[in-house]
């Protein structure tokens, strides 16, 4: 039987890229390597720019699936970006980061971004 990760990365691959999917699986590896929450709030604040939002058209036989691995789970709702953030996360919920971490992050890539933009 599916873990319920590789289930996400199923749907996932479906709809999206495989640059996309690699690029996923990158991050998803690096923080069960490394395990550094920064690192996993690094990859939530890229998953916009690296993950095409997508309807991932999750049927009521994948949703069922889908609870037998995981009770209570609702993942019919769940578009690309949501499942590639479930996935980097293992599960965790995007709420249980910490804020002050996941704001610094998002300025951090900001500032990237407008140093490649004046170059």
């Amino acid at each position: 039987m599916k873990q319920p990760q590789k289930l996400l990365l199923d749907w996932i691959a479906e709809v999206c890229s495989s640059e996309e999917v690699k690029w996923l699986e990158e991050e998803e590896k690096k923080f069960r390597s490394q395990g550094n929450e920064r690192d996993l709030v690094l990859a939530f604040s890229k998953v916009p720019r690296k993950i095409t939002r997508k309807d991932l058209n999750i049927g009521p036989e994948e949703t069922f699936k889908a609870q037998t691995l995981k009770k209570n789970w609702h993942p019919e709702n769940l578009d690309s970006e949501q499942a590639a953030l479930e996935e980097i996360g293992k599960g965790k919920e995007v709420h249980q980061i910490d804020q002050d971490k996941m704001k610094e992050s998002i300025l951090f890539l900001e500032k990237e971004d407008q140093k490649i933009g004046a170059s």
